[in-house]
């Protein structure tokens, strides 16, 4: 017994000492690094705008309606939640009851067209918001990195393409789907949508896009001020 309690001592001592070091060279770190605010203030505005972008891109609340069908399995008077990789169902009288199904296992002549655009532009936003999030922090935790001009270009880049894909993203959602719901349904799918919105899902996905593009204008920022900055240092050197 008291050779565990000895053992149990010891790796707590051990412990002890090793967030001591590791918060000595955290602050020691930040000590030495001379990182600006407006790159702070992009990478933190980038973060919501990929934490706003990831719960688009998982979330079933792209769109609901409230629907009647005449088939067997769902008949009757049901909610419709849509998302990008499934779609769910609620019935009217028992809406805690939430059955959901992934695109794939739906019949291939009730997949909307616009469907396989939509996915796509969902996975290139968030590939270029993520790409973009590796970029500038490595810029910020490598010195040797922070404000090289073509990082700052690949950043502003990629936050442009990420805002552009997920414009690209919500519009062809909205086209889509509400084209869509104006003009369901077919006679044989037994099938009637009486009320259709978009929800938040959508409105995530609008803000996310906003906030990439402004990022992308903080990061075009950056490069003049980095510019102006290289020449002066330039003008200085050459009149010495």
């Amino acid at each position: 017994m008291a050779n565990m309690d000895k053992m149990v001592n010891s790796f707590q001592k051990n412990m002890d000492q090793t967030m001591d070091t590791l918060n000595g060279e955290v602050k020691d770190f930040f000590r030495k690094r001379k990182v600006f605010c407006l790159t702070w203030l992009s990478f933190i505005l980038l973060c919501i705008a990929n934490v706003l972008g990831i719960l688009a891109f998982s979330t079933p609340g792209w769109a609901w309606t409230v629907e009647v069908a005449g088939i067997i399995q769902i008949a009757g008077e049901y909610y419709g939640l849509y998302s990008v990789w499934y779609i769910c169902w609620m019935d009217m009288e028992s809406s805690n009851q939430r059955v959901c199904d992934p695109w794939t296992v739906v019949k291939k002549e009730n997949i909307p067209s616009w469907l396989a655009g939509f996915q796509a532009a969902s996975v290139l936003a968030l590939v270029f918001g993520l790409t973009a999030f590796a970029i500038q922090l490595s810029a910020i935790c490598i010195p040797s990195l922070y404000r090289r001009k073509a990082l700052l270009i690949s950043y502003a880049v990629m936050t442009c393409l990420a805002g552009c894909a997920t414009c690209a993203e919500f519009i062809t959602f909205s086209a889509g789907f509400l084209n869509d719901a104006r003009s369901c349904c077919k006679p044989e799918m037994v099938r009637e949508i009486k009320h259709f919105e978009l929800w938040y899902s959508y409105i995530l996905a609008c803000i996310s896009a906003g906030v990439y593009l402004f990022t992308t204008i903080i990061a075009i920022w950056e490069i003049m001020i980095s510019r102006r900055n290289r020449l002066m240092q330039k003008n200085l050197t050459t009149s010495e």
